[in-house]
Parts: C-alpha cells; structure tokens; sequence
C-alpha cells in the first residue's frame, strides 16, 4: 500500500484510540472516508524504467560471449593463416573459423606441442605399491608413455632449476618420478614424489586409502595446471580461453559441439564445451565403437522440457555432442560402476587405431588416434597398463 495512503489512515486512528469513549463511531468512519478520498485524488507520477533490451541483454552481451556468429558474405570475410597452425581466424581476429573464440594470450604454443618421442627413451621403469597405490600407478603409467607429455616434462628443465616450491610443486614432483623411471636401470621404484603430494593434488585423496583411477586423473591435471598457471603475474585476469592454453590442455584438451534443436521451429542452439576426456557409457555396449556411437547419437530431451529461445516456450528438443576441435591425445574413460554399486568386469573390444572423422562437425579434419589402454583386468586388486612403445609392440603393466 502506498504511504500516502497508510499515513492519514494510521492517523486517524491513533486518534480515535486516544479520544473519549463516548466518541460516535459516526466521527471515526468520517475522518477515514475523507482521508481516503484525499489520498486517492493526490498525484501520482511514474517514471518509465526503460526496455528490456536496453536493461537486461546489454548487461548480459558484456557478461558472455556470444557462439553463434552472423553469416557473412566471401567478400566481407577475410581469413589469416598463421604458419604451423592449422586454425583459421575470422577478420575480427577476435574467433577461429570453427566459432570458438580467440584466447587474448597464448601460454603455451601449440606448435612446441611434439607427438613423437624426443631423444632416447627406454620403456618405463615398474611401480610399487606404496600402499593402496594402484590408481596411483596405472594413471602414472599411462601418462608417462604418451610421447607428447613426457616430452613436454623433460622441457621444464630451466623450471625446476628456478623453482622455489619444489615440495609443493606438483609439475616438479612428476618430473622428477618420470626421470626416475628412465635411469632405475629396470628396477621398479617408488612413486614418492608424488604420493606425497597427495593432499595438495586434492584434498581429500587419503594415503593408505584406495581411490578410483579417472577421479585421481582429473584431480592430477588440474593440480599440474594451477601449478603452471601460478608461475604467471595477474593469472585471475585472464580469460578462461587463455587458461586453457597451458600444456596439459594443448595436450589433452578439445573442444565439443553441443547443438540442441526445436522440434517446433527448427531453431538451432549451438555452444562450445572444454573437455578433456570423454566419460563413455558401456553398460549395453561391448566394443568402444559402439560406445563413441553412442555418446555421439542424436538423443531425444524430455518432451516439452527445453525452452526454445526462438518460441520463447517450453518444446520439445533433440540433443547432439561433436567434436568441434579434437585433442592432441584423446583419453577415453569407461564408466564401470552399475546403477547398484558394483563394478562392470567385461571386457571392452578396441581397435589399435581408432577413426573420429564421422564425429567431427568438420570432416574436412582428419583425426586418427594410436590408443593406450588403463583399465581393470579380471583379477581383482590389479590395474594393468597396456601401451604402445616407441617401436609400435604393446607393452603390459601389472601394477600390483
């Protein structure tokens, strides 16, 4: 209620309250009727609070970015091609041609980026268990027989010389564990450089305790990456596609399509997602074939259970992931707990090399992948390891 309103109203009262008993109710409903009456022929003015464009979205185009770029004529389109990059930039030189937007600053280069091993390399020393370690030491394994991230460590040469946190450095911690795999002359070591780090990869990674391969390898690259990115003045002022220029993600990161499209109009919303690995379902499926087919199936949402931003309405959708940019490595994760709590024990058919052409949104791109495999076998309590060396034999890991 309006004050102008309230205040003769509570007026009047307090008056009556404080007034002889033998007042007439008569005088009471007077005074509230012409205080009323007054209140109700005073001048009220608004004021117009503008727009909904002009209010809201001008505030929301400053807060993200905008995927879904304008059609533009040749004319009007001019591209530069950087040398040993294979990314197109649009003549905004603010996007690359596939619509992902440009990073303001490049930590690492792509181009420093080397798939093939460099120099003389021996295959890795064994790893013992320091105590309920093997999702500790069939991750470390794994990663240390990918040619392009242990090329990458042994460059952090000039790092380690400077670096002033080598207990708490995580980058410093795995180099110095894969060096130690080169020069144990066969001999299995002990991953303490790391299994000490435990509590600042995450918090509650618990030494002693058993933990799940694929968890403790997200939790190691992000403790990498915070570590690299701490080495930068101002990291916080960065945007988020510049932070995702640092090794482990010119290494192991991508990029998804994720297009949803209206049933009811046809309109297409497209947005970009970062990824790492790709967390494949397997429960109805037997070979990794049919489980990428699957993970890239156009899929139905729930009807009427999208908001259509064309409509404006509730619609029924249909749901699909490309790879928009694929990685340099692609690690493939298989979910193995059932819905009940248990562990799925079957086994997973793959091929040695693996075809992404039909899941690009750009088949123009080539994509071939060589695959490493870390798993579970049929023995329990084991994680083996398999890779493919340098001289193309595969290579098996018992980590006991």
């Amino acid at each position: 209620m309006p004050a102008s309103i309230c205040d003769p109203v509570s007026s009047a009262l307090r008056l009556s309250l404080n007034a002889d008993e033998s007042q007439s109710t008569t005088s009471l409903d007077s005074r509230l009727y012409s205080s009323t009456k007054i209140a109700h022929l005073s001048k009220i003015e608004f004021e117009e609070s503008g727009d909904y464009q002009s209010s809201v979205f001008d505030g929301l185009k400053s807060k993200y970015n905008v995927v879904i770029r304008p059609k533009k004529s040749a004319l009007e389109t001019k591209v530069l091609k950087k040398e040993g990059n294979q990314n197109i930039l649009n003549s905004d030189n603010n996007k690359y041609e596939d619509g992902l937007p440009r990073p303001k600053r490049v930590l690492f280069p792509l181009e420093k980026v080397h798939l093939g091993w460099q120099g003389m390399w021996t295959v890795g020393a064994g790893m013992q268990n320091v105590g309920n370690t093997c999702y500790l030491n069939s991750t470390l394994q794994a990663l240390y027989h990918v040619p392009a991230f242990a090329n990458w460590l042994v460059s952090e040469g000039p790092h380690v010389e400077k670096c002033n946190q080598h207990e708490g450095c995580v980058v410093c911690g795995m180099r110095a564990t894969l060096l130690a795999t080169q020069k144990s002359g066969g001999s299995p070591i002990k991953p303490w450089q790391v299994y000490s780090k435990l509590r600042l990869i995450c918090r509650h990674l618990t030494p002693g305790r058993q933990e799940d391969a694929h968890e403790f390898l997200r939790y190691l690259v992000e403790a990498m990456e915070k570590s690299y990115l701490s080495r930068f003045i101002n990291v916080e002022k960065l945007d988020q596609y510049s932070k995702e220029t640092t090794p482990l993600n010119q290494i192991l990161g991508g990029y998804l399509r994720s297009t949803v499209r209206c049933l009811s109009c046809q309109h297409l919303s497209t947005t970009y997602q970062h990824f790492q690995d790709l967390l494949l379902d397997i429960r109805k499926h037997s070979t990794l074939d049919e489980a990428l087919d699957s993970f890239f199936s156009r899929e139905r949402l729930e009807d009427l259970g999208y908001k259509c931003e064309a409509c404006n309405k509730k619609v029924s959708a249909t749901k699909q992931f490309f790879i928009e940019r694929a990685p340099m490595i692609l690690c493939i994760a298989l979910k193995r707990f059932s819905l009940t709590g248990g562990k799925l024990s079957k086994q997973i058919q793959f091929r040695k090399k693996i075809c992404l052409n039909k899941y690009m949104h750009n088949r123009n791109n080539q994509s071939n992948l060589s695959t490493t495999y870390m798993g579970s076998s049929t023995i329990r309590g084991y994680e083996p390891i398999e890779d493919a060396a340098k001289e193309q034999s595969w290579i098996f890991f018992m980590v006991i």
